[in-house]
């Protein structure tokens, strides 16, 4: 069964594909945007709804449905709805099977048929190469939607051919409703410097609830306090990500990004420690791609090695 997710924020997104959106003709959409502001969530819970107004012939959202119709939804969903590249191995292999799949396919008139590809930028070009040729010429009754992280990492004889949304970052005001909803007590001192380094982002508020975030911030506030690098704690750190270095990659970036910018104004008169800073930001900033083959262990070492070098004296 689809798991069925409140989402929060992302308004006029909606209001755009709900006005543009032609449910008797083909199209590609893509949604791109930052990682984890629920983009996924959105055109998932988009094709629900879509579905219901085909089966039911009604216009509610998706938490008015009573629990027999989210059953004949998820029935048809078995037969109606793909999502490929979830964990960023999807092969060429694997999209000519579907697409040829679908050409052979016998359509109901009533239910089309929907694909979710998921982090699409990571895909290697050939796969993008064979999904050109269906975009060209898409096959009847079919929607996709391709998820992307960094639109610049697509080819524009992709992008051209989409109907294209932008999504943000949560709002403060939706991000506040969002905690709230999952019962977050963002009121409480230490939860308030837990949220701050999240960026408003509900994706990576729910893949930090397996981790003891509060004590990892503790710990990353000892390392950079400490007059040298203690590459133990640095070490412990790790490990406590062992399952997911990109997410503390990500953390860290802001966490330092947003200690290193609260000195930023005070530190302003200074050209030396400007050019620091400068730098420090720009190293922050680069190496995002998460398709590069780099060692995340020795990057991360690397960032902060390089606070210790061009930050630690001016933040002192």
């Amino acid at each position: 069964m689809i798991k069925i997710e409140k989402i929060f924020g992302h308004e006029i997104q909606k209001e755009i594909l709900n006005k543009k959106f032609n449910s008797y003709n083909s199209d590609t959409w893509m949604f791109y945007g930052e990682k984890n502001i629920g983009k996924f969530n959105f055109a998932k819970n988009f094709i629900i709804e879509n579905l219901a107004k085909k089966l039911f012939n009604t216009e509610k959202e998706i938490f008015t449905l009573t629990s027999n119709e989210l059953k004949d939804i998820n029935k048809n969903l078995l037969s109606c709805y793909f999502h490929l590249n979830e964990h960023e191995n999807v092969s060429i292999d694997e999209i000519r099977k579907l697409f040829s799949q679908l050409e052979l396919t016998n359509f109901s008139e009533k239910i089309p048929k929907y694909i979710v590809i998921d982090n699409f930028e990571t895909i290697n070009i050939n796969s993008k190469n064979a999904l050109l040729k269906t975009l060209e010429e898409p096959p009847e009754k079919v929607f996709i939607f391709l998820i992307c992280h960094n639109i610049f990492e697509v080819p524009k004889t992709i992008t051209s051919r989409c109907k294209k949304i932008e999504f943000k970052s949560l709002s403060s005001s939706d991000f506040e409703i969002f905690l709230k909803h999952n019962l977050f007590d963002f009121e409480h001192l230490n939860n308030k410097r837990t949220i701050d380094y999240i960026n408003n982002k509900p994706g990576i508020f729910k893949l930090l609830q397996k981790y003891n975030f509060q004590e990892n911030i503790i710990l990353m506030e000892k390392i950079i306090k400490n007059d040298e690098i203690n590459y133990l704690d640095i070490q412990k750190l790790i490990d406590n990500f062992s399952d997911n270095l990109s997410l503390l990659i990500l953390i860290l970036k802001n966490f330092l990004y947003k200690r290193t910018k609260s000195n930023f104004v005070e530190k302003f008169g200074d050209i030396t420690n400007c050019e620091k800073m400068f730098n420090f930001f720009d190293n922050i900033k680069s190496n995002l791609n998460e398709s590069l083959n780099i060692n995340k262990n020795q990057y991360i070492l690397s960032i902060f090695v390089n606070y210790f070098k061009n930050i630690k004296s001016i933040n002192e």
